[in-house]
C-alpha cells in the first residue's frame, strides 16, 4: 500500500511539475465547475493518504484498537481516488 501511495503522490508532483497545477487550481473563479471538483477530490484524496499512513503505521506497531478507523478511511480514501480519476477524464 506504502508503493501504491508513493506512486500516487509522485504522479501528482508530475503533474503539478509539467502543468502548473496548482496556478490552475488558484483560479477558482475562471475554473469550469468539474475543474474545481476535480481539485477538491485530489486535494481530499493526498490529505486522506496521510491519514491511511499514519494509522496504518500504528497498526503495524500492533495497535488494534485503530483497525476500524483505518478501514473506514482507507474506504473514503479509494472512493475519492476513484472519483478523481473519473472526473479526471471529464475535464
Amino acid at each position: 500500500m506504502k508503493t501504491a501511495i508513493l506512486w500516487d503522490l509522485l504522479l501528482v508532483a508530475q503533474i503539478e511539475l509539467t502543468r502548473s497545477a496548482i496556478v490552475t487550481a488558484s483560479k477558482a473563479m475562471d475554473n469550469p465547475a468539474i475543474l474545481n471538483i476535480h481539485i477538491s477530490l485530489a486535494v481530499s484524496t493526498v490529505l486522506l493518504y496521510g491519514i491511511v499512513f499514519y494509522t496504518g503505521q500504528k497498526l503495524t506497531k500492533g495497535n488494534e484498537s485503530i483497525r476500524k478507523y483505518h478501514k473506514s478511511v482507507g474506504i473514503i480514501t479509494l472512493t475519492t481516488r476513484v472519483a478523481t480519476l473519473i472526473t479526471s477524464y471529464l475535464i
